[in-house]
């Protein structure tokens, strides 16, 4: 239960080459601009989104280092509050729909930057949190990371007075999303649970880079987050660019597969598929030339306008490629060590790692290939009993490496044919896409924002159609 809340100061940002705010430009250029909608929450000669203006005052918001403070149950009642650190981003009108980001094993609060723009054009609210041990949230042992989540979250939205959302996940923020949904307050509403590449053990999947991380000693899984922090230091990822989306929102579970088979340093290729080589180095270039933030505007959208449809990204028409690595630079700063415990409670391992649901009492034998059907069959039928009205939709990528064609199938089939939580139509598939790319695709975010959008409207009506 929340206490006591405070609102964060952000910390003074990383080092990182400045760039003053850029204004529209002249001539026949400027005609581009006039029909573009401006992001700025203050006046601005410029109709450049806020984030290209100035990256680094736009990471300074205090929307992104939100924090509150509450005593989880299970800890004395004499014992000093937790903290858990969060974002609040996308719309800023109270009454948008909004959507809790529940991120995959590398998530941070400020991956939230990152679809604040087209969650404020889609007039959606988003919330992106810090779990245990990530940015300025509390650590807790490993059998009480979920236990944590939930109430951090309950807390959170206490504090800013939501009953009514719906729910994101992304990989392994699957797991926290079941938990969160079994232990669902009757006061709280989720209309919608999108799940986004969701993790699949690799005892159901069969992935071979998952298979050998299991076996990896836990003391070496747990130093996960250090070593990640090492190679991206010494490979200078402070030049990173926006396509780095893939890692810095949920990539590590990547990492988690290519550390296992010894090929750390491609941790940020997607899980998979590397990102389009042609985005990428269009976007080192930009920043190697010095080209100015409408340049590169325009130059995002001239490349994004010769794409297949399921291959067009947003990122660049809310924020400049040098947004990834100041971002990543303040993620580096605050500490990776929550990624290593993350990975542990993933897959299982280390001294009291568990889930939450269809385990019985610590200690005792558990069947693990059991774990997935208990948990969403338990979902289904407190849906069903509590006549509740949350909707489950599942986006995958079709070349995710880190959940093997075996994971989605087995997947695919608990939830569409047998659970039916998930409907035909609402299992997609994306071609040509990796674990972490389906974050950031056009192809997937607008419906999905469409979808919450609408999900809430049509609640709102019917509540007011009973008054």
């Amino acid at each position: 239960m929340s206490e006591a809340t405070e609102q964060s100061q952000a910390p003074e940002a990383p080092a990182t080459t400045k760039q003053a705010p850029v204004a529209a430009p002249q001539g026949s250029s400027s005609q581009a601009f006039t029909s573009l909608r401006s992001h700025t929450r203050t006046p601005s000669i410029t109709l450049l989104p806020e984030a290209y203006q100035d990256p680094e005052a736009y990471l300074l918001d205090n929307r992104f280092h939100k924090s509150l403070k509450f005593r989880p149950s299970f800890v004395e009642p004499s014992a000093p509050a937790h903290r858990l650190t969060y974002a609040v981003a996308g719309s800023t009108d109270p009454e948008a729909a909004t959507l809790l980001w529940l991120n995959g094993l590398g998530g941070n609060r400020m991956a939230a930057c990152f679809l604040d723009g087209i969650c404020d054009e889609h007039d959606v609210r988003i919330i992106s949190i810090d779990r245990p041990a990530s940015g300025g949230s509390t650590p807790v042992p490993l059998a009480r990371r979920f236990e944590w989540t939930h109430e951090a979250v309950v807390a959170l939205l206490a504090h800013e007075g939501i009953t009514t959302f719906s729910i994101l996940s992304h990989s392994n923020g699957e797991l926290y999303t079941l938990y969160f949904l079994l232990n669902l307050q009757p006061r709280l509403t989720v209309l919608e649970w999108v799940a986004s590449s969701p993790f699949v053990p690799p005892w159901l999947s069969g992935s071979i880079p998952l298979s050998i991380a299991r076996w990896i000693p836990s003391q070496a899984t747990g130093s996960l987050g250090g070593l990640l922090s090492g190679i991206m230091k010494a490979e200078s990822w402070s030049t990173g660019t926006a396509s780095g989306l893939l890692a810095f929102s949920g990539g590590l579970s990547s990492g988690l597969a290519n550390v296992s088979t010894g090929l750390a340093q491609g941790w940020a290729k997607g899980g998979g598929i590397e990102p389009e080589k042609e985005e990428e180095q269009a976007e080192e270039q930009a920043l190697k030339r010095g080209d100015s933030q409408e340049k590169k505007f325009i130059q995002f959208a001239l490349r994004q306008a010769e794409k297949e449809p399921h291959k067009k990204a947003f990122g660049g028409r809310y924020y400049p490629p040098e947004l990834f690595s100041i971002g990543l630079s303040w993620v580096l700063a605050e500490g990776l060590d929550a990624w290593g415990e993350e990975a542990l409670v993933c897959l299982r391992k280390g001294d009291g790692a568990r889930w939450g649901w269809g385990e019985g009492p610590e200690g005792e034998p558990v069947d693990e290939q059991l774990l997935f059907e208990r948990g969403f069959g338990d979902l289904k039928i407190k849906l069903e009993e509590e006549a509740r009205p949350t909707k489950m939709s599942v986006w995958f990528g079709e070349e995710d490496g880190l959940i093997p064609p075996k994971g989605r199938a087995y997947l695919r089939d608990l939830l569409v044919e047998r659970l039916k939580l998930v409907t035909e139509d609402d299992w997609h598939t994306i071609p040509d896409t990796g674990h972490d790319q389906t974050l950031s695709l056009d192809c997937m975010l607008v419906p999905l924002l469409r979808r919450v959008k609408a999900s809430t409207s049509a609640h709102e009506e019917a509540k007011r159609a009973r008054a």
